[in-house]
C-alpha cells in the first residue's frame, strides 16, 4: 500500500484487520459513521434505508478490504462503497417503475368491471335483484 494517501494510523488499523483482528475494524470506521450515513442519506432520502445501507457498506468494507489498494483515503474508498450501495438500493427500490412494453402485462380489469364487482358483493341480494332489473 502507497503511504501517500494512507496515515500511518489507519495503515497500522487495517494491516491488524487483515491480520484477523476484527475489532481493530470498528477503530478504523468509527471516525467516518457520520459521513457513511450522510452520504447514504444523502442519496435515498429516507432514514431507515440509510442506516441499512450504512450497515451494508461497511460490512462490504469489511470482507473487501483485502482489496484495498491504499492508492486514495481510507476515508473516500468507505464512502464511494456506501455511495454505490446507496444507488443500488435506489435501482432496486424504482424498478418497479419501469415495465418493459414488450413484455405482455397482466389483464386488469376497468374501472367499470371493479364497480360491478365491489357492487355485487356488497348489495344486499333485493337490491342486486332490483340493479340488474329482475324483480
Amino acid at each position: 500500500m502507497p503511504q501517500t494517501q494512507l496515515d500511518a494510523n489507519e495503515a497500522e488499523l487495517i494491516r491488524r484487520v487483515s491480520d484477523g483482528e476484527r475489532e481493530a475494524f470498528y477503530e478504523l470506521v468509527r471516525p467516518y459513521e457520520r459521513s457513511i450515513y450522510v452520504t447514504a442519506i444523502s442519496v435515498l432520502r429516507n432514514a431507515a434505508d440509510a442506516e441499512e445501507v450504512a450497515q451494508e457498506a461497511v460490512l462490504k468494507a469489511f470482507v473487501g478490504l483485502s482489496s484495498f489498494r491504499g492508492e486514495c483515503k481510507f476515508s473516500t474508498w468507505l464512502v464511494q462503497i456506501t455511495y454505490n450501495e446507496a444507488r443500488v438500493r435506489l435501482r432496486k427500490d424504482r424498478r418497479h417503475l419501469y415495465n418493459s412494453i414488450d413484455e405482455p402485462q397482466p389483464e386488469r380489469e376497468t374501472f367499470g368491471q371493479e364497480i360491478m364487482r365491489i357492487g355485487g358483493l356488497y348489495l344486499p341480494s333485493c337490491s342486486r335483484e332490483t340493479r340488474y332489473g329482475r324483480r
